[in-house]
C-alpha cells in the first residue's frame, strides 16, 4: 500500500521466466514514412498487452528468484526516477564487488534497513542468506 500510495499509475507485475526471448517485430509497432519510422497509436494499443509482456519476461535461469516489476506508467520523462521510501532488507550478492560491497553497507547502517548476505552452498547448488555480521 505504501507504494501504490506514493507511485500513482503504477503496476505491479510478477515476472514471467522463459527459455526463449520475446519477439516483438519493430514493423508491427512503428510504420515507415519518408524512410523513418512513426509511431503507429492503434499498432501501439493493440500491441500493448505484447510489449507490457516482453517487459517481465526475464530468462528461465533466474526462476529461483520469484521476482515482481513494478512499473510505473508516465508520459513524463523529466520525473523518471522514482523514490520508494519501502525497503525492508538489502541481500548482499555472492558476486558483488568490495566496493559496492562497502557503499551498500554504509547506506543500510545509515537508513538502518536490515543487511543479509548471500553465500554458496558447499554442498549444493543452492545458496544460503545470513544476517550480515560487518556492521
Amino acid at each position: 500500500s505504501k507504494m501504490f500510495s506514493s507511485v500513482p499509475n503504477s503496476m505491479l507485475f510478477p515476472v514471467s521466466y522463459s527459455k526463449q526471448r520475446p519477439v516483438l517485430p519493430i514493423e508491427k509497432v512503428c510504420k515507415m514514412k519518408s524512410g523513418e519510422f512513426i509511431s503507429d497509436e492503434d499498432s501501439f494499443k493493440v500491441l500493448f498487452p505484447d510489449i507490457l509482456k516482453s517487459f517481465v519476461i526475464k530468462s528461465s535461469i533466474w526462476d529461483y528468484e520469484k521476482e515482481w516489476l513494478h512499473i510505473v506508467f508516465t508520459s513524463d520523462m523529466k520525473n523518471r526516477v522514482v523514490c520508494l521510501p519501502i525497503i525492508s532488507a538489502i541481500i548482499i550478492g555472492i558476486n558483488i564487488s568490495p566496493e559496492n560491497e562497502k557503499k551498500i553497507v554504509e547506506i543500510a547502517k545509515r537508513k538502518q534497513i536490515p543487511l543479509y548476505k548471500a553465500k554458496l552452498r558447499p554442498d549444493k547448488y543452492e545458496m544460503i542468506v545470513t544476517e550480515y555480521k560487518k556492521f
